[in-house]
């Protein structure tokens, strides 16, 4: 694949109709990588305990560090908009 990721939305669409999911190498900067991270982590552990049931699962509810997806992140913060 060319390392363009511009240059192969066919293929990349095709990928993640099979696997569910693609990567985009460069896609982000190390510098917008660090401030996602920093703000994920934020989020964590400022709003994550403050969400109903049905917008954080977890492998195992009683372990928090078992935490797999959250979902409607924008409408509990503007950074994720």
């Amino acid at each position: 694949m060319s390392s363009d990721w511009r240059d192969q939305q066919t293929e990349l669409l095709q990928r993640f109709d099979e696997d569910g999911y693609v990567m985009l190498r460069g896609f982000l900067s190390g510098e917008q990588i660090r401030e996602l991270r920093e703000h994920l982590d934020r989020f964590i552990a400022e709003t994550v305990p403050t969400m109903p049931a049905n917008h954080v699962l977890y492998e195992d509810k009683l372990k928090p560090e078992t935490l797999k997806q959250m979902q409607n992140l924008h409408t509990y913060d503007p950074y994720f908009g």
